[in-house]
């Protein structure tokens, strides 16, 4: 990327950076979904990163099928396809990584009182500021890994209402996060530069170096929560999570571990 003639502003503000491992980069004003669009793509080379960025989606994705709400204007809708040697042991608690990826880019350009919440939410003032949805699949190299995120930047009422009629937490944007800058370029140069180093350093390591700041950062920890098991409602206390990123959740005088996609969590009064 770093050899490449910036050919638009994203372009000169990552070659400014000098980041390595970006493959190629696509810039939409609107698509369908950019994971999709990246799903369907040819698996990017081992440790190298194909980008696809676009202002408007028309049938963006959250976690479990969820709309996710993309309005022009509105937000950074943002995916990046990794390819790792082999399905990452980890791979689970990848999505917890990004978090903390996301987190340390909003924080170099000023955002300050960013949490996570677990598995894939990025929360600001106890509302929702972004989100993050992963796929993969195996290719002969490895797994090529999909990693999509919805960012908040500067959220029209019409939408915090189609959002919070739809069930969602209450949407909160980057305006209110003490950043330096809402322009949809830094901001989006700034989002990729954070995940594709932090991808590298995934690969290598794990979760291990994101752990400590994640804890840090839980916007669940001892909060009381509720998920469902079957047709059983449950309630009980977040505890953090174990090793291999699955929620821990003090219930009825025991430890239960609650695994990512197959639970839904809310805070309850």
């Amino acid at each position: 990327m770093s050899d490449m003639p910036p050919r638009t502003n994203l372009e000169r503000l990552l070659h400014e950076r000098g980041i390595e491992t970006i493959a190629s980069l696509e810039l939409f004003e609107s698509i369908d979904s950019t994971n999709d669009h990246l799903m369907a793509a040819q698996p990017t080379a081992v440790g190298c990163a194909a980008v696809c960025l676009a202002r408007a989606q028309s049938a963006g994705r959250g976690r479990r099928g969820r709309t996710w709400v993309s309005p022009s204007g509105a937000g950074i809708y943002l995916s990046i396809g990794w390819t790792f040697d082999s399905v990452p042991r980890e791979l689970a608690n990848l999505s917890l990584a990004v978090g903390v990826m996301i987190k340390r880019g909003l924080q170099t350009l000023g955002a300050d009182r960013i949490q996570l919440k677990w598995p894939n939410d990025v929360l600001l003032d106890h509302g929702k500021l972004g989100g993050v949805l992963i796929e993969m699949r195996t290719v002969p190299a490895g797994a090529y890994v999909v990693i999509g995120v919805g960012l908040n930047l500067q959220v029209p009422d019409e939408t915090t209402q189609r959002v919070q009629a739809l069930g969602g937490l209450p949407p909160r944007d980057l305006r209110a996060s003490g950043i330096t800058t809402v322009d949809f370029m830094v901001v989006s140069a700034t989002i990729i530069e954070a995940i594709c180093d932090g991808l590298a350093i995934y690969a290598n390591n794990g979760f291990d170096p994101f752990r400590d700041e994640w804890l840090t950062a839980d916007g669940l920890r001892g909060a009381w929560v509720e998920w469902s098991t079957g047709d059983q409602r449950c309630t009980g206390v977040a505890r953090g999570i174990g090793d291999d990123g699955a929620l821990l959740v003090e219930h009825e005088g025991r430890l239960d571990r609650l695994v990512a996609g197959e639970v839904s969590l809310r805070k309850v009064a």
